[in-house]
C-alpha cells in the first residue's frame, strides 16, 4: 500500500509540468528541468529509502540471530542436563545412589573380559552383602525407614572401598562390592573383618536407632566361577551360607562344604533334566470352614520324589528352580495338573470345591502369563470360579504397580486371587484397596504363637478385622493345635488350614477321605474340627 501511494505521488509531480504547458503556456524547457528535478529527488529519496529499510533488515536479523544463537545456547545446556541426569539415571541406584545392578553387571563384564583378553593380570575380588532381618524392620517401622537404613548402610560402605573399586546395590537389601587384587584369601580377611565388624556400632538415621549386622559372601575370578553369572551366583551362595551359619558373619565360596555345593548343583542337573509327569506329583491339604468344619477347598502342593534322589523338599528345590530359570515350566505344569484335577473331581463328584495354585513372582513376570493361563483354561475345561491363585505378600508389593493390571485381567478370567503369607512384608490399606483379592492367607508365624504370645494374637486380630472391612476372606495357615484354633474361633476367622486338621493328602486320599461322601444320597453333617484333627505329620 505504501509503494502505491509513493507511485501516485511520483506520477501527479510528473504531470504538474505538462498540465501548466496546457493550461499557461510555461516555456518547455523549464518544464523538462522541473521534471529533472523531481525525477533526482525521487531517484535519492529512493535510494536512501532502501538503504534505510536494509539497515533495519540488517538489525533486525542480528536481533532475530541473537536469540536464536542465545536458544541453541539454552537448548543444548538443557539437553546436555539431561543426558547427565539421563546418565545418572541409567548407573546409579534411586534409593542409596549406588551403583545400580545394571551398571555394576556392566562393569564387572568389562573388568572379566580385560582379565580373559590379558590386558590384566588381576584376580576380581567380589563380596556379596545382605543386611540380617531386614525384613523384620520394614515389618517393624515401615518403608520409608528401610530407606534410611539403606542409605545409611551405603555410606558405611563407602568407607571401606578400597580405590577403583565397585560399589552396588543390587535390589532390596543387597549390596555387592568388586575390585582388581592381587592378594590371596589371607589378604582379604582383614577386609572381611572389617566390614563385618563396621556393623556392631549402632546406626543413627532420621531419629531410629538400628542395630544390624551384615553376611557376606566371598569369591574370586576366575577361580570361583568361569564367568560374571558363576561369580555372583556363588557369591550369593557363600551369603546364604554366612547367614545360615551364624549372622553377622563373612565366608570364601572355597570355604562352603563341597557336598553342600554338589547337592545345590545336583539338584539343579536333575530339575532340568526330570520328567514331570514321573517325578511330580500333586497333594492337596484342606481348608475348612472354622464356623462348622465343612470343607471349602484344597491347596494343590507340589511334592517331588526323583529316582535317584529320593523325596526332595519344595523348600529346597523351589529356590533353585527359580535360580535356574525352570520354575516357570514347573509352575505351567502344576497349573496344569491342578485345573485337570479341578474338572476331574466336578464330573467324578459333582464336586465345586475351590483349589489353590501357588504362582512364583517369575511367572507372574513372563509377558505371556495371562495367555497361558487362558489356554490352561480352554484346554482343561475347569471352571475358573474353583480356581485360586495364591501370590505370596511380598511379591505382590514389590511389583503394585505392574499387577493392579494383571490382578485386574486376572479377575476378568473368574479365577480368585489370594495374598499368602500376609503379615510378613510391609502391606497397606491402599495396597489393598488397589487390588483385586478376595482372600489373606495370614501368615504360619502369626499363628504359631497366637495362643501364647499377646502382640501376634493383636496382629492376627487386627488382620482379620481388617479383612473384614475390606470384605476379604481370612485363612489362617499353619494351625496345628488346639489352643490356636480356639483363638482363631474367637475372633472370627473364616477358614483354617494346617496339620491340626490334615496333612497335604495324596489325590487318591484325599477323594477317599472327603469327596466320595459326596456321591452318597445323604450329605453327612460336617464334622467338628476337634474331632478329626490330623497329627500325623
Amino acid at each position: 500500500i505504501e509503494n502505491l501511494k509513493t507511485n501516485r505521488k511520483v506520477l501527479l509531480l510528473l504531470l504538474i509540468p505538462f498540465v501548466l504547458i496546457i493550461f499557461t503556456g510555461f516555456d518547455l524547457k523549464v518544464i523538462l528541468i522541473l521534471n529533472s528535478v523531481v525525477l533526482i529527488h525521487q531517484v535519492i529519496s529512493a535510494v536512501l529509502l532502501n538503504r534505510s529499510r536494509q539497515e533495519a533488515i540488517r538489525l533486525a536479523e542480528d536481533k532475530y540471530r541473537r536469540k536464536l544463537e542465545q536458544s541453541v545456547v539454552e537448548k543444548t545446556a538443557e539437553l546436555i542436563n539431561s543426558n547427565q541426569e539421563l546418565t545418572r539415571l541409567a548407573r546409579e541406584d534411586d534409593v542409596t545412589s549406588l551403583d545400580n545392578r545394571r551398571h555394576f553387571i556392566s562393569e564387572l563384564d568389562q573388568a572379566i573380559e580385560e582379565i580373559r583378553s590379558g590386558q590384566k593380570r588381576h584376580q576380581i575380588m567380589l563380596f556379596y552383602m545382605d543386611i540380617d532381618n531386614f525384613r523384620s524392620i520394614n515389618d517393624i517401622y515401615g518403608h520409608e525407614a528401610g530407606d534410611l537404613l539403606l542409605q545409611a548402610v551405603s555410606l558405611r560402605l563407602k568407607q571401606h572401598l578400597p580405590n577403583e573399586g565397585l560399589l552396588a546395590r543390587l535390589g532390596g537389601d543387597e549390596f555387592v562390592m568388586s575390585f582388581c587384587t592381587d592378594d590371596n584369601y589371607s589378604g582379604i580377611e582383614p577386609l572381611a573383618r572389617q566390614l563385618t565388624a563396621s556393623f556392631h556400632k549402632p546406626i543413627y538415621t532420621g531419629g531410629y536407632v538400628f542395630n544390624i549386622s551384615l553376611s557376606i559372601g566371598i569369591t574370586f575370578y576366575p577361580q570361583d566361577g568361569k564367568d560374571r553369572s558363576e561369580l555372583l551366583k556363588n557369591a550369593d551362595l557363600s551369603m546364604y551360607y554366612a547367614k545360615e551359619q551364624s549372622q553377622g558373619s563373612y565366608i570364601f565360596f572355597h570355604d562352603i562344604p563341597k557336598a553342600l555345593i554338589n547337592r545345590k548343583n545336583e539338584i539343579a542337573l536333575k530339575l532340568r533334566s526330570a520328567d514331570y509327569d514321573q517325578e511330580f506329583k500333586l497333594h492337596y491339604q484342606p481348608y475348612i470352614r472354622v464356623s462348622d468344619g465343612a470343607l471349602i477347598g484344597a491347596e494343590a502342593l507340589l511334592r517331588w520324589n526323583n529316582p535317584e534322589l529320593g523325596n526332595i523338599s519344595p523348600a529346597e528345590f523351589i529356590p533353585i528352580a527359580e535360580s535356574i530359570g525352570e520354575i516357570v515350566k514347573i509352575g505351567n505344569w502344576v497349573m496344569l495338573q491342578a485345573m485337570n484335577q479341578i474338572h476331574n473331581w466336578h464330573e467324578r463328584y459333582g464336586s465345586d470345591i475351590t483349589v489353590s495354585i501357588n504362582i512364583s513372582p517369575i511367572q507372574l513376570d513372563q509377558e505371556g502369563f495371562l495367555k497361558n493361563l487362558k489356554k490352561l483354561l480352554e484346554k482343561t475345561g475347569a471352571n475358573p470360579q474353583q480356581i485360586d491363585l495364591e501370590i505370596t505378600e511380598n511379591s505382590a508389593v514389590n511389583r503394585e504397580e505392574r499387577l493392579v493390571d494383571v490382578f485386574e485381567r486376572i479377575n476378568e478370567t473368574g479365577c480368585s486371587i489370594s495374598i499368602d503369607d500376609f503379615g510378613t512384608g510391609y502391606s497397606s490399606l491402599s495396597y489393598l484397596k488397589r487390588f483385586r483379592i478376595h482372600r489373606l492367607k495370614i501368615a504360619k508365624p502369626l499363628i504359631d504363637s497366637i495362643a501364647i504370645d499377646e502382640d501376634d494374637h493383636e496382629i492376627v486380630s487386627a488382620i482379620i478385622a481388617m479383612a473384614r472391612a475390606l470384605k476379604l476372606r481370612t485363612i489362617a495357615e499353619g494351625v496345628e493345635e488346639a489352643a490356636q484354633l480356639h483363638k482363631l474361633r474367637e475372633l472370627d476367622c473364616d477358614e483354617i488350614q494346617g496339620f491340626y486338621f490334615s496333612k497335604p493328602l495324596p489325590v487318591r486320599d484325599f477323594e477317599e477321605r472327603y469327596l466320595e461322601l459326596l456321591t452318597e444320597d445323604t450329605v453327612p453333617a460336617p464334622q467338628r474340627i476337634t474331632d478329626v484333627a490330623d497329627t500325623n505329620y
